[in-house]
């Protein structure tokens, strides 16, 4: 959902908006990945306080778990979080 537009999380923030528009509250919760990603990776979604994870924003949300694989390069895995 994330990479479906040319604009990094586009889609996907126009859905939360429009969800927290019709009154339904947004929660953020852990980012899930693929077990194969690296530890690094890991570490680095598991380590959000340090990471700066911006949990007041939707959209500086989304794109900080678009950036994960900017941040953390896992070579051979283009899945996203």
């Amino acid at each position: 959902m994330i990479n479906e537009s040319l604009v990094p999380c586009k889609d996907a923030v126009s859905y939360f908006h429009m969800l927290s528009q019709a009154g339904y509250t947004l929660y953020a919760t852990p980012v899930i990945a693929h077990p194969k990603i690296s530890k690094e990776a890991f570490q680095y979604m598991k380590n959000w306080k340090k990471n700066k994870r911006p949990f007041n924003d939707v959209e500086k949300d989304c794109a900080w778990m678009y950036n994960i694989e900017k941040e953390v390069p896992l070579s051979g895995y283009k899945m996203g979080y």
